[in-house]
């Protein structure tokens, strides 16, 4: 009855508003980051200037900053950073990656690990044909090349390390026996 008919008006409402989305104009500033929810390229294409040297360094600074401040807030990491990161791992990211570039694959693999989305939100935040079987293929392979090729970096401490990081948090915090945080 009424919770039926409520519940039909409300995906009503929802189908209406995705559907104005879809039909949004073009932005003016097609190089400036813009919300997730958009028609158009996908959140990969919004920070592609960033990823290489000349179109970076092509970028009012302005311009430049507010990429760098959104990709820092979509990817919690910055872009210079993430370009290490690609580098580092180079042909293994294209590996399986069925024609898409190694930044594309790994933009893939770290918005599904910095948020927590599934295969198939990915898919639709990126674009691009993107399958939920090619971003669990991405997420593979940056997690394994990250494990591998960057160990240098990322290393479990030994058990001295391990007491010495449980001391300090204690000291830091007053909680005993913790020997890390993962993003905070």
């Amino acid at each position: 009855g009424i919770v039926a008919s409520q519940t039909q008006q409300v995906h009503q409402a929802v189908a209406a508003a995705s559907f104005l989305l879809l039909q949004r104009p073009p932005r003016v500033h097609p190089e400036l980051p813009r919300h997730i929810l958009h028609g158009g390229p996908g959140l990969y294409d919004d920070y592609k200037p960033l990823f290489k040297k000349e179109t970076r360094n092509s970028l009012h600074p302005r311009d430049r900053a507010c990429l760098e401040t959104g990709f820092q807030a979509d990817f919690r990491i910055n872009s210079k950073a993430f370009r290490y990161i690609v580098r580092r791992l180079g042909n293994s990211l294209g590996i399986n990656a069925g024609g898409y570039s190694h930044e594309f694959v790994a933009c893939s693999a770290l918005w599904h690990l910095a948020t927590g989305c599934t295969y198939r939100e990915v898919c639709a935040v990126m674009r691009n044909g993107l399958s939920e079987s090619s971003v669990k293929r991405f997420v593979e392979t940056f997690v394994d090349g990250v494990a591998t090729k960057l160990s240098d970096h990322i290393y479990f401490p030994d058990e001295s390390g391990l007491a010495a990081n449980a001391a300090a948090f204690k000291l830091r915090s007053g909680i005993p026996n913790i020997i890390g945080a993962i993003d905070g």
